[in-house]
């Protein structure tokens, strides 16, 4: 696996941000604007995301250890800021499952009527499990190859659809008759279109080693926003070539209308594996990264001691692991039944622009008066990343209220996530002394 590491790195970055909610958030910049202005929008989004990303290699580089985000906030902030923001990630990896869950089992129904959605979720989160206490070389592998087919399966979507789409639509998509109209709307879209990249920052604390943070992983999270660019850029002017605007943005699964475009194969039979491959790919990397961050916090006493316990066979932290299975599963359930998927989903996406603006003035702080003639220290100027900070901090608010009548759902469980995050902080904010010695690091 050491020859192929840059690559798995990368497939963890991917394989986090495509997903099944995916889809959803592609037919929402779809009802800002048309398709050639969402390909615009998807390139604003990720150029956002690649300044975001150099902030955070740069942190990444500086302090390689396991706990990554804990570690940078810690150092550029007191203990008790750190922690809220750090609790907030927390929620945000166990919203980001429930809701890829939610999403899996919703896809299964509307394809098989008579499957149990329940049932096949939670399968698949026992599964991941599984694979994960089994041990973190098999864990490794499963990411990778999924990630690759993942991706490969949603390029042949596109390029089938561009391909073989229905004369005329083509026009249609390069048609950029009533710009400014929709420039109007570029703003929104662009705000929908950053959160198809949220998450690429799982990979900093699963570096093998000390020397991974020199290169490998500064430059996975670019390499990896410009695949998912490129990748749902060609979906993107697929799916517009072959399926009329309208029905993108109202049919619930519409890439299964697009691969029922396929005619020599069952369109059902790839969007269940395609979905597949997506939950197992982005819940897989959570619990990769998140257990480590929990077993971490276990170790500084920021969370209970039994998340420190870690197996004898393979150095696994494996009630780490178990507890975020069970949280995620837990979670799930209510959103499922409630069909509350999008509140969470955006709840979610306004946190991580908060904590992405955390991370990006932690980077500013540290590096401040300690730049070395050696060494990473990012490619984008402050200056930059403060003009990333402002917008990020508009695309925050604004994501609060895109969801007409449900806002004050999606405040208050906002409100309710940072008051819980709050408790924690006192509770868990006292110094305390740390784990040492006698438990050892998990395996990496």
């Amino acid at each position: 696996m050491k020859k192929f590491e840059l690559l798995f790195y990368i497939s963890v970055c991917v394989g986090i941000f495509i997903n099944n909610s995916s889809y959803a958030i592609i037919s929402g910049m779809f009802e800002n604007v048309t398709g050639f202005w969402s390909l615009i929008a998807l390139g604003i989004a990720g150029m956002l995301c690649i300044v975001i990303a150099d902030a955070i290699a740069c942190l990444a580089y500086k302090y390689p250890s396991a706990p990554g985000i804990r570690t940078y906030l810690k150092k550029a902030f007191p203990n008790r800021v750190s922690l809220f923001f750090v609790y907030l990630y927390i929620f945000f990896l166990l919203i980001a499952g429930a809701v890829e869950s939610s999403v899996f089992g919703n896809i299964y129904r509307l394809i098989f009527p008579g499957a149990d959605p329940v049932f096949i979720f939670s399968s698949m989160i026992f599964l991941i499990v599984v694979v994960n206490l089994y041990g973190l070389r098999l864990s490794r592998s499963v990411q990778f190859v999924t990630t690759v087919v993942m991706c490969f399966i949603i390029l042949f979507l596109g390029i089938y659809g561009v391909a073989n789409g229905p004369a005329g639509r083509s026009a249609d998509f390069m048609d950029i008759s009533n710009g400014l109209i929709y420039l109007q709307h570029l703003p929104a879209a662009v705000g929908i279109g950053f959160f198809l990249f949220v998450g690429f920052e799982w990979v900093t604390p699963l570096g093998f080693s000390k020397s991974s943070y020199e290169v490998k992983i500064p430059a996975s999270m670019p390499i990896a926003i410009i695949i998912g660019t490129l990748v749902y850029g060609i979906f993107i002017i697929g799916a517009s070539f072959t399926l009329p605007r309208t029905q993108i943005v109202n049919t619930n699964v519409y890439q299964l209308e697009l691969a029922k475009q396929i005619t020599f194969m069952d369109g059902r039979w790839i969007i269940v594996l395609l979905s597949s491959l997506c939950v197992i790919s982005t819940f897989n990397a959570g619990i990769m990264g998140g257990a480590r961050l929990l077993y971490a916090l276990g170790r500084e006493n920021k969370l209970p001691k039994v998340l420190t316990r870690i197996s004898l066979r393979n150095g696994n932290p494996y009630v780490a692991i178990i507890t975020l299975g069970v949280l995620v599963e837990a979670l799930t359930i209510p959103v499922y039944y409630t069909g509350s998927e999008l509140v969470f989903a955006v709840a979610a996406s306004s946190l991580m622009c908060f904590i992405y603006i955390m991370l990006m003035i932690s980077s500013m702080r540290i590096l401040k008066g300690n730049i070395q003639s050696s060494g990473f220290t990012g490619y984008f100027s402050d200056s930059t990343k403060k003009v990333v900070i402002f917008l990020l901090a508009g695309v925050g608010m604004a994501t609060l209220f895109s969801l007409p009548g449900k806002e004050r759902y999606v405040l208050g469980l906002l409100c309710g996530l940072s008051a819980l995050a709050l408790g924690m902080c006192v509770y868990y904010g006292r110094e305390k002394a740390s784990v040492t010695g006698s438990i050892q690091d998990p395996v990496l």
